[in-house]
């Protein structure tokens, strides 16, 4: 915990260019004494005994199916080294851990020179060629965890999987009755639209539209952003607490308005947030009786954060608390504590899992995939948006569905910042912010770094564009999915 205000302030960071013209990021130099730091927010943890197996050779990795990793650390370091030496690939076994590996890119996604890790491991192992990655794999199959039985048994695609045996009887797409669709029933599905086609590119549970219908209006879409900082903004807040700078909302409205409401965003230097952000997000919904809409549940953990903050003793500093308390309490679901808060939100991710598949999605229910999947099956969409004709504080006639040279939607995320108004800068060099990480760095920039005014303002540009796509993608999915179900 920090004991002062400021912390991280002490700690700038800038850019220089070392003697090989590279550059790195370096802590500038503040001449900061010991006595302004306050207590120690780092915890010591002894590592002697670990040292001194690594210098007396006795350090192997037990875990490990490579001799060299067994017979110890000098074994390992000097087998390392000769694969380096003569360029090589180190061996290494594929299964179910590779659905996760940070180098698994497709191909379609590498640019000229660039090499995908998964792939190539994955050819040095099975011998095969490029044209066998371009099918889908196991692993693309909707929260499966049985795909090292069926690598053991040489089934890498799809299409091999065979699960009719391990789960309920095959899924009636066309009429799958009025419960939505579980997990098993959802990985059928996703099977079957890969080996028989089944005639379209989507799905939608009839069920959806007794969903959809239950909502009260004005619907709110709302996002957050936020941040867990390694060294903490202000006294009493520790490593990697919560910290939310920024959220965006579209509501819609029962005549059939659709606006950017409201947008906050946070970029004081050293000033926690978290108490201004839910002030703001009181301002803007708090009186409103209309449904909450959410894309995982990552904003009620983040107001969960800020909840028990105005529980704390620092939280009796805060002169509206019981309001605030209040208000939260509205939104916020916990199965202990609060199991039946009176606006609960409602997460679109967990209605996606249940009531649509689009086969776009490579099996994916991230926002970023199931936005341009959509956007590529819905006429209704795409007329909509072919047309220079969204306004906002933001955006100026924007276009959001613009075709590629196939004939395909380009991914709304990559229009961002290709536009002669935008200055383009670090976060993205073919464009501005396009993901939360980046929208995190950037924010951190502006607590960490001598940043100047112009730049400040142009992450500030980019920070509420961004935020303000992801409210806009969840208001693009709810109406495919009202126009396919023929809800006016």
């Amino acid at each position: 915990m920090a004991t002062v205000d400021g912390l991280n302030q002490k700690f700038e960071i800038e850019k220089i260019e070392d003697t090989h013209g590279k550059v790195r990021a370096k802590v500038k130099d503040t001449s900061v004494k010991n006595a302004e730091l306050g207590e120690e927010i780092m915890v010591r943890i002894p590592m002697s005994d670990l040292c001194n197996k690594v210098y007396d050779g006795s350090y192997t990795d037990l875990a490990s199916t490579h001799k060299p990793e067994i017979d110890g650390f000098e074994s390992w370091v000097e087998t390392l080294k000769d694969f380096y030496q003569r360029d090589e690939q180190y061996p290494i076994e594929i299964g179910a851990k590779c659905k996760n590996c940070e180098y698994r890119i497709g191909l379609n996604d590498l640019s000229s020179n660039q090499k995908s890790g998964f792939v190539e491991c994955w050819k040095s192992n099975l011998g095969w060629k490029e044209e066998q990655f371009k099918e889908p794999l196991l692993f693309e199959l909707f929260n499966f965890r049985k795909s090292q039985q069926h690598l053991d048994n040489n089934e890498f695609y799809l299409k091999d999987l065979d699960l009719s045996k391990e789960n309920p009887p095959l899924v009636n797409v066309l009429n799958p009755g009025e419960k939505p669709w579980s997990t098993k029933e959802r990985q059928v599905l996703q099977i079957q639209a890969e080996k028989n086609g089944l005639g379209a590119e989507e799905f939608i549970h009839p069920s959806l539209k007794e969903e959809l219908n239950s909502w009260q209006y004005p619907l709110h879409f709302i996002d957050f952003e936020g941040s867990r900082s390694a060294i903490p903004f202000v006294k009493n807040m520790g490593p990697y607490e919560q910290s939310l700078f920024q959220f965006s909302i579209h509501t819609a409205y029962e005549d059939g308005r659709i606006e950017h409401s409201h947008e906050w965003l946070h970029l004081e230097k050293g000033v926690n947030p978290n108490i201004d952000f839910a002030r703001a997000l009181k301002d803007a919904i708090g009186e409103s009786n209309g449904s909450v809409l959410i894309w995982s549940q990552y904003e009620n953990t983040g107001l969960k954060y800020i909840r028990n903050e105005l529980d704390s003793v620092q939280g009796n500093k805060v002169p509206d608390k019981s309001e605030l308390i209040a208000f939260l309490d509205t939104l916020l679901y916990d199965e202990n504590q609060n199991p039946n808060p009176s606006r609960k939100m409602i997460d679109l991710l967990d209605v996606e899992k249940k009531y649509y598949y689009n086969t776009l999605t490579k099996g994916s229910n991230s926002i970023k995939a199931v936005l341009p999947a959509i956007l590529n099956t819905s006429d209704f969409l795409k007329n909509k948006y072919s047309e220079p004709n969204y306004n906002s504080a933001n955006y100026a006639n924007k276009q959001w569905v613009v075709y590629n040279e196939n004939g395909i939607v380009v991914d709304p995320y990559k229009l961002l910042g290709q536009s002669d108004e935008i200055l383009h800068f670090e976060a993205n060099s073919e464009g501005g912010i396009s993901n939360g990480g980046q929208a995190m760095i950037e924010w951190a920039k502006v607590q960490f770094m001598s940043t100047t005014q112009e730049k400040v303002d142009r992450i500030r540009k980019e920070l509420l564009r961004y935020c303000e796509l992801d409210t806009l993608a969840m208001v693009m999915i709810w109406e495919g999915w009202k126009a396919e179900l023929k809800i006016s």
